[in-house]
């Protein structure tokens, strides 16, 4: 089952963490495929659709999050009361489905959005590890996010629940000003920030999708502001 077969304590967390071990195999014990098309930096691609049977009981997040652990070669790490919530939390679907390789993680993520839970990378190379983690029980203040450059932001925009940071340059606006303006769009500061680095800069983290349509919104002020000087 996930989370159980051995506990792992890494510095991110202040609790030991349990660890699921990747598989080289699909979901039906066979040779895993290419994936589709490779997933932003950070993210391992998944390398076999994930297949899910509908029922009105509904399949545990739990073992759902385990398949796709094995599909992407990753670890999971997460602190008791998280796993306690993965346990808890079903997908319910009305009909089997089966997601595409290059689909896997907007539709893993939607499904951990709802249960309020957020993903991090903690380590990558051979063995790499994800973190999930929980807005309840300050699990997320020891989330790390994924750091990006302001060019490559564009490709997280599907990821709901993937906690990156970014700085991007605005040379013709004044970001204090833009700050104080948009200070509306930062509506849970568990996960989101907005913060001046210099006149011209911004600092922003939060989940993908956020923060890819921020950057994206910024942009175009700035380039109206500066048709307007």
């Amino acid at each position: 089952m996930l989370l159980r077969s051995l506990a792992l304590s890494l510095v991110p967390f202040s609790v030991a963490c349990a660890v699921t071990a990747p598989s080289s195999e699909g979901t039906n014990g066979g040779p895993v495929s290419p994936a589709s098309s490779p997933r932003p930096r950070g993210l391992p691609p998944v390398q076999a659709p994930l297949y899910i049977q509908g029922s009105a009981e509904g399949a545990s997040m739990a073992e759902v999050m385990d398949r796709f652990a094995k599909l992407s070669g990753q670890h999971l790490s997460v602190n008791d009361f998280t796993r306690q919530r993965l346990e808890a939390h079903r997908i319910r679907l009305r009909e089997d489905v089966t997601v595409p390789e290059d689909e896997v993680y907007s539709f893993i993520e939607a499904a951990l959005i709802e249960a309020g839970l957020y993903i991090a990378p903690v380590k990558g190379g051979e063995v790499p590890i994800l973190g999930i983690y929980s807005l309840q029980r300050e699990s997320i203040g020891t989330a790390e996010p994924l750091h990006v450059e302001q060019g490559d932001v564009a490709a997280y925009a599907e990821h709901p629940a993937l906690l990156i940071s970014t700085m991007i340059q605005l040379p013709n606006s004044d970001t204090r000003t833009l700050q104080t303006q948009l200070r509306v769009k930062i509506t849970d500061t568990q996960v989101q920030s907005m913060i001046c680095a210099g006149r011209h800069n911004l600092i922003l983290t939060g989940a993908g999708s956020f923060v890819a349509g921020l950057v994206e919104s910024l942009l175009e002020i700035d380039e109206a502001n500066a048709l307007g000087n």
